[in-house]
């Protein structure tokens, strides 16, 4: 390798480093379903949502309490206790997905731009055009169900919230055996007009997703259910949009309305004709501490005039309580 190409790999190897984090906000702050999972509070037991870091790449084991301790009675004077072995603890195990990206430069290029300024020009240049195929893959895969690619995308809301959620295998558990490992699902059309149950399946929705002092505090459908149920709230319900309990959030970095206590905003990437409530506290975006956009060093490949960088994410999106999540599915 020559001197010059040298110093190419250089510059570009050092500026690739020191972009990762940024290279990280970048992306999840732009997806709406991921930016609220890093902002949910933290939940009286201990979880919380948005971006768990695990210290290696083995399937991410997730505890699970899904029944009671049966032992907790009264009891008078010299009673026998019970000391049955509790039951109902276990855990949901998903698999690590692995995502990865190429970014790569030609010499010819290279020599175009030989500066140190226009390297470093070249250089955030291919990171954005890099940035922005990251968000579009990711945001498909987190609203898709984890087929995809012979079932090597990310697990995301179509698997984890399912619109027949009596059916398949989430985290290794089979919902078809296990009722408390499924989530609420309802079917959201219309009876004589477009979308003239939406408010009501809404709010039948919210209601049966209050599970003891936990609720759903984040809504996502696509633009043109969002579009009704804003038409709702201005030609229906007529509320003033100004002092209402359905206000717009400005605490969030994309447009979004509050329907009781879930920030309701859309995303194109939605399935059509789907509305989801989701409690983030229960979601977790876990991912191998070591491969978290982590880029692998600038290499010559072999017959070809390129140098090129890998940019490797080992994760998947992971669910500790599907009771507490909903979807509305053929909305009409």
């Amino acid at each position: 390798m020559s001197t010059s190409e040298e110093r190419f790999d250089e510059i570009f190897s050092t500026s690739l480093k020191n972009y990762r984090n940024t290279l990280a906000d970048q992306i999840f702050d732009a997806l709406p379903l991921f930016d609220v999972m890093n902002k949910s509070s933290k939940a009286s037991n201990g979880e919380r949502g948005g971006l768990v870091f695990e210290d290696n790449s083995n399937d991410i084991v997730v505890p699970l309490i899904y029944g009671r301790n049966t032992t907790v009675k009264s009891y008078s004077g010299y009673d026998v206790f019970d000391n049955t072995p509790p039951t109902g603890i276990g855990n949901a195990v998903y698999p690590m997905k692995q995502v990865y990206g190429i970014l790569s430069i030609d010499r010819f290029s290279e020599r175009r731009n030989a500066g140190t300024a226009q390297i470093i020009k070249l250089f955030e240049a291919r990171m954005t055009q890099l940035e922005n195929s990251f968000k579009e893959k990711i945001s498909e895969m987190l609203f898709g169900d984890g087929s995809g690619n012979d079932g090597k995308d990310i697990d995301g809301l179509q698997k984890l919230v399912a619109d027949n959620p009596s059916t398949g295998v989430v985290g290794q558990i089979d919902r078809a055996e296990a009722s408390w490992w499924r989530n609420y699902s309802d079917n959201g059309a219309h009876t004589s007009t477009s979308y003239d149950n939406l408010i009501d399946d809404m709010r039948t929705m919210y209601l049966n997703l209050c599970i003891k002092k936990t609720t759903p505090n984040f809504g996502v459908c696509p633009l043109e259910i969002y579009s009704a149920f804003e038409k709702k709230l201005l030609s229906e319900i007529k509320y003033n949009i100004g002092s209402s309990n359905l206000l717009r959030d400005a605490n969030y970095g994309f447009e979004n309305y509050k329907f009781h206590n879930v920030v309701l905003t859309f995303d194109n990437d939605c399935p059509a004709g789907h509305l989801y409530f989701l409690n983030t506290t229960f979601l977790t975006f876990n991912v191998d501490k070591e491969t978290y956009f982590v880029n692998m060093p600038f290499k010559r490949e072999h017959f070809q005039d390129v140098s090129s960088a890998q940019i490797l994410l080992y994760g998947n999106l992971t669910c500790s309580n599907c009771r507490a999540q909903g979807v509305l599915h053929s909305i009409t």
